[in-house]
């Protein structure tokens, strides 16, 4: 089961969201759709993306099991999804309407998993946003590196490609 469930028995919240299965090519939602429901997802792998100003898709991110979506959305002013939402493998999402948010909030244990989860985000937006504001692509390596070598604890960081 996904995260937001860890350290608790998920089949007591069964009612509170429904799990949807999407061939490849489904569309979850649309550019400009209305969030009303976080997106948890259990198998399979999503593009979010967008048309840029001369109509090029471009791929705001790609969502793999247990990541989530929504979650920035639901309790915002603007619910509107800024891209298109495509299964692109035969995918398994749980969703989660708002009102049933805060009743699965009453239980402390999902209500910090959720909250670590969208830190966790947060933090890595976050650290995603200083390596783009890098002057330079020499800039932007170093902090990469430096980034990985304290995550990982080692002056060794792998490269998975050039």
């Amino acid at each position: 089961m996904h995260p937001l469930f860890n350290n608790t028995n998920h089949l007591n919240f069964k009612p509170l969201f429904t799990i949807k299965d999407f061939k490849k090519g489904s569309i979850i939602f649309n550019e400009g759709d209305i969030c009303n429901e976080i997106g948890l997802v259990l198998q399979g792998e999503l593009h979010i993306s967008t048309l840029t100003n001369n109509d090029k898709e471009y791929i705001i991110s790609t969502l793999h099991p247990n990541d989530i979506f929504g979650e920035n959305l639901i309790f915002s002013n603007n619910k509107e999804y800024l891209g298109d939402c495509i299964s692109i493998t035969d995918s398994q999402i749980l969703f989660i309407n708002r009102k049933n948010i805060f009743t699965l909030f009453e239980n402390k244990i999902i209500l910090e998993n959720y909250l670590k989860i969208i830190s966790n985000k947060n933090a890595s937006l976050r650290q995603k946003l200083k390596l783009y504001s890098q002057k330079s692509i020499e800039d932007r390596i170093m902090f990469y590196l430096i980034s990985e070598e304290k995550r990982l604890n080692t002056n060794v960081i792998p490269i998975k490609s050039k």
